[in-house]
């Protein structure tokens, strides 16, 4: 990604920059219920629009608390706070709903991290 299509470094505690379109939101953490990668690009589900965001999902993942965003499987972070209920699915794998009705997959792979991180929740 090139330097003119980055957001700005502004740092604000709770918050984050992400550049959509010509426009540059700051979203609270809070209002973020998932991020979703597509290809370069990710998608920023909020409780109100999905705002498709032109940055890697691995940047995005960088710039989030690891504490409050929880990888499901290789393409989907979720927000912990959003999360409602978590029940074991066939072969290992987990299903995750989220307060807006999403139901997120938690992979084999992630699952014993997904499920320690969840059990944190205090």
């Amino acid at each position: 990604m090139r330097r003119s299509q980055q957001a700005p470094g502004i740092a604000v505690p709770g918050r984050i920059a992400v550049r959509v379109g010509d426009r540059l939101l700051v979203l609270g953490h809070d209002d973020i219920s998932r991020v979703v990668a597509r290809n370069i690009r990710c998608d920023l589900h909020t409780a109100g629009e999905v705002l498709l965001v032109r940055q890697a999902f691995k940047h995005l993942r960088a710039r989030l608390p690891a504490g409050r965003f929880l990888q499901a499987n290789r393409s989907v972070m979720v927000n912990r706070t959003w999360i409602e209920e978590c029940r074991p699915k066939s072969h290992g794998d987990y299903m995750v709903r989220l307060r807006d009705g999403a139901e997120i997959v938690v992979s084999r792979g992630r699952r014993r991290e997904f499920l320690a991180a969840l059990n944190r929740i205090g």
